[in-house]
Order: structure tokens, then C-alpha cells, then sequence
């Protein structure tokens, strides 16, 4: 006759499937969370294509890309001059455009604490969202632009690091502070995903 109580191979055998069931519960939970954030993402991106596309109709031409002394390519500075202690003296499409300017689900600046020297570096740069646009250092009116982001999921990459490299280049922008990949989970990834201006999406 069994006395009462359980064995150890019992408490074992539910330990481990709780075990599993909770190692299953993390991994599905953290699966969503990044399929949130990189839904976020894409629809930032968009948010600003649009912001970026109403502010064409009034200007006739895309927001130009201000240099100055470093290659700030920050989607916030370019598009919202006036949002961290440098500043750029151009117009953007914020508050006109856009109210509120989205900023990656992780991103690490600080809005009141960035000064031009901490944004001109590739930890600034890294998994933020960027602007490039065409013959950038020219006063000629902007015809083309390209915004891009870091996704964690890779069914949404879409990045052609060998064309986007290629165009950039051709655009006039060194990539010293970024590094353009076709993956995640890259340490050395800073972007992989892109939204190109007009009828290139």
C-alpha cells in the first residue's frame, strides 16, 4: 500500500514540466514583444514617409539635410531641428508635418542632454532611425530620400546592404557611423531596414 505523499521522480517530472512550460511561456512573450516593437518601427517609418511627403507638396521638394561640421544622419535632428541642444537651422517637417516625432521603441538619447559632438558618433547613431536624401550638401530641391531602422525580427529585413551602400555613396554620405546589415542579432549591426521616398516601396 502507498503511503502518501509523492516520489522524487514526481516532483521532478512536474518541476521539469513546469520548467518547460515557463521557458516556453518566455520565449513566446519575448517573440511578441519584439514583434510589437517591430511593428512600431514600421509604422514610425511611415508616419514620417507621410510627414515627409505632405511637407513635398507644400515645399516642392524633400527636407534637405543639414551637415554642418559632423554627419548627424538622425531622423529626428534632420526632420525636428529644435528638439535636442543642437540645434540645425533648417526647416523640418516638425511641428508642421508630424506632432509628436517617433523614436525607436529602445532608443537610448536623451532629448535635452545630446549635444553635436555625443550625435556625430556610431553608438548615437546605432538602431535609430535615419534620413539620407539625395545630393544632400546642395541647395537644389530634394528628389529622392531614404529613412531606415534596426528591426529584431528577420522577416522584416529588407535592406540590400550592397545597393542601399551603393546609393548612399552616390548620395554623399561617408556610413562612417553606421554599419548596413542584411541580419539581426549582429553585434555589429546598426541598420537593416529601409523605407525609400515615392514610388520605390
Amino acid at each position: 500500500m502507498r503511503r502518501g505523499g509523492f516520489t522524487i521522480i514526481e516532483v521532478l517530472t512536474v518541476i521539469m514540466v513546469f520548467s518547460i512550460l515557463i521557458g516556453i511561456s518566455g520565449y513566446a512573450y519575448s517573440v511578441a514583444l519584439k514583434r510589437t516593437r517591430d511593428q512600431q518601427r514600421i509604422s514610425d517609418l511611415n508616419n514620417i514617409k507621410s510627414a515627409i511627403e505632405l511637407y513635398y507638396l507644400d515645399i516642392k521638394s524633400f527636407p534637405a539635410f543639414y551637415s554642418g561640421s559632423n554627419q548627424i544622419t538622425l531622423a529626428e535632428y534632420q526632420l525636428a531641428p529644435g528638439t535636442f541642444n543642437c540645434v540645425n537651422n533648417y526647416r523640418g517637417i516638425w511641428p508642421s508635418f508630424i506632432q509628436n516625432f517617433p523614436r525607436d521603441p529602445l532608443s537610448k538619447l536623451n532629448q535635452s542632454g545630446n549635444d553635436c559632438t555625443s550625435l556625430a558618433t556610431a553608438s548615437a547613431h546605432k538602431g535609430e532611425y535615419l534620413y539620407f536624401v539625395k545630393n544632400a550638401p546642395s541647395l537644389s530641391p530634394k528628389s529622392e530620400y531614404m529613412l531606415m531602422a534596426l528591426v529584431e525580427r528577420i522577416n522584416n529585413v529588407n535592406t540590400n546592404v550592397t545597393q542601399e551602400s551603393s546609393t548612399l555613396s552616390s548620395w554623399g554620405y561617408a556610413l562612417d557611423d553606421i554599419s548596413l546589415c542584411d541580419q539581426v542579432n549582429d553585434s555589429l549591426c546598426s541598420h537593416n531596414y529601409k523605407l525609400l521616398s515615392g514610388k520605390n516601396n
